[in-house]
């Protein structure tokens, strides 16, 4: 284990339960030490710079505006640096883990841009609480769809039980869906764990970074934000995948995918911006589908997930 950052993996992963702490006279304890007092000028060089508090990015209000008005503009500009002055894919790895990690109890918001070609555009906006559920942990997502127009369509909200790990039980939980063009409200049994994030999940993303299967490729600034921008590995129907993260805190800003048809030539290009929110009683409301007044509540669930 000579690099510092798989040093640092390493780290993460033996980290103790607060409840089982290991004995510091073991063997690996002190194995362990030993390598990390066997470097300490590496480690010290090569550490990621991190601020003593993550970075919680702006409200969500501000992005719902911005989609209703017509959709998520983002500015982004080349830093122009060499490819040697990019930073190493292990420091970038282990930051995106650790910040992953930091926000797994948060909430992640985002608001994904789709284009088809030669159609129409839309959006969608996501909240996801927890960002990273453990099993046996309540889970609360909502999914509001925007027309061409960016008006509400369809906004809908799931509360499950994260299932364990290779689960075959079906998810069992609770739907508060509002359909705006049948001025209808529906609340049920069911639950509607399908696009309840925009794009990959965290968790894929996550998997990607971790297993190594990305590239450091430039800096970038997104609205004004120093970023570090990534390629991720795509498979079909996915044709590319970038994704670009915060490069002082390594929270993802935005990710840009490109989906094919398997039945036709025709494709969607997806731009998602993402924010990482804290869990505030005032951030946990946005998870909650406003019903307008004058809607009819229904037996049947617009999104075909629950029944009453």
């Amino acid at each position: 284990m000579n690099d510092p950052d798989d040093l640092l993996t390493a780290l993460r992963a033996a980290r103790p339960e607060p409840d089982n702490p290991p004995s510091t006279a073991s063997p690996e304890a002190v194995a362990l030490l030993t390598r990390i007092l066997a470097q300490p000028q590496i480690a010290e060089r090569e550490r990621p710079a991190r601020p003593t508090r993550r970075l919680v990015l702006a409200g969500i209000p501000a992005v719902v505006a911005a989609a209703a008005a017509g959709g998520i503009a983002v500015a982004t500009r080349d830093s122009g640096g060499s490819p040697g002055t990019l930073p190493k894919a292990t420091r970038v790895r282990t930051g995106i883990l650790d910040a992953f990690d930091q926000a797994s109890g948060d909430i992640l918001a985002a608001v994904r841009s789709i284009q088809v070609s030669n159609g129409p555009a839309f959006a969608e906006q996501t909240w996801s609480y927890p960002m990273f559920p453990q099993p046996g942990q309540r889970v609360r997502s909502r999914v509001t769809e925007l027309g061409q127009a960016r008006q509400v369509e369809l906004d809908e909200q799931s509360v499950y039980i994260q299932p364990e790990p290779g689960s075959q039980a079906p998810l069992t939980g609770t739907v508060l869906a509002v359909d705006y063009a049948s001025r209808t409200w529906f609340q049920g049994s069911g639950v509607n764990a399908i696009g309840t994030t925009s794009g990959p999940t965290p968790s894929e993303i996550r998997s990607s970074i971790a297993s190594g299967t990305f590239h450091v490729v430039g800096q970038q600034e997104i609205n004004g934000r120093p970023s570090i921008k990534l390629t991720l590995a795509a498979d079909y129907p996915t044709l590319s995948k970038t994704l670009w993260v915060d490069a002082q805190t390594y929270i993802p800003l935005q990710l840009a995918y490109t989906v094919a048809d398997a039945n036709s030539p025709t494709t969607t290009s997806n731009t998602v911006e993402y924010q990482v929110l804290p869990a505030t009683a005032a951030n946990l409301a946005l998870l909650v589908p406003r019903i307008p007044a004058g809607f009819t509540r229904t037996t049947t669930d617009p999104f075909g997930c629950g029944r009453r």
